[in-house]
């Protein structure tokens, strides 16, 4: 036991160079009331940024990125990939379903989703087309702030509708 976790420790002495932690600053007006979650509601110019792709969808699955050791495999990860079923999207023609990757949690900004649950995600599109999401983004459960999806609509209008497939045919 003392041997693993002295394998960790080095494990994440070694890696601690490439690790940046997280730092998420977000400057507002103060002019405007905040909403339950205490940021400010966002302006039409911020959702109309055409990096950000904003879902309201249902995790239906959060896969771990693994470390590539698998002694810190036990303890740690490099993030996830959740699949969404995907009910709506902004600034973006998604499918019905679609993966969403997110960082480690804590010092990595990883947001940390649950299977079964609904979420607004506030997506950037990389080069590659890959979707990635932080902690430092409006991500946030449609329960936890339930004035968000209304003031979305009310700014970019209804979404777009992905087309119609099931868990079961879906690729």
């Amino acid at each position: 036991m003392t041997k693993r976790l002295g394998l960790i420790c080095i494990a994440v002495a070694l890696l601690a160079p490439s690790l940046a932690a997280c730092s998420c600053i977000r400057v507002t007006s103060g002019t405007e009331p905040p909403m339950s979650n205490g940021f400010e509601a966002p302006s039409k110019e911020e959702l109309s940024n055409p990096e950000l792709v904003i879902l309201l969808a249902e995790a239906i699955s959060v896969v771990p990125i693994p470390t590539g050791d698998p002694d810190a495999d036990r303890y740690f990860v490099n993030g996830s990939v959740t699949t969404f079923e995907v009910e709506r999207s902004w600034n973006f023609g998604a499918p019905k379903l679609l993966k969403v990757t997110s960082g480690f949690p804590g010092g990595g900004c990883g947001f940390t989703f649950k299977a079964n649950e609904r979420y607004l995600v506030f997506a950037q599109r990389g080069k590659d087309g890959e979707l990635t999401t932080s902690t430092c983004s409006r991500t946030t459960l449609t329960k936890d702030v339930p004035e968000l999806l209304p003031i979305l609509i009310k700014l970019r209008g209804p979404g777009n509708i992905p087309r119609k497939t099931s868990r079961k045919t879906a690729g």
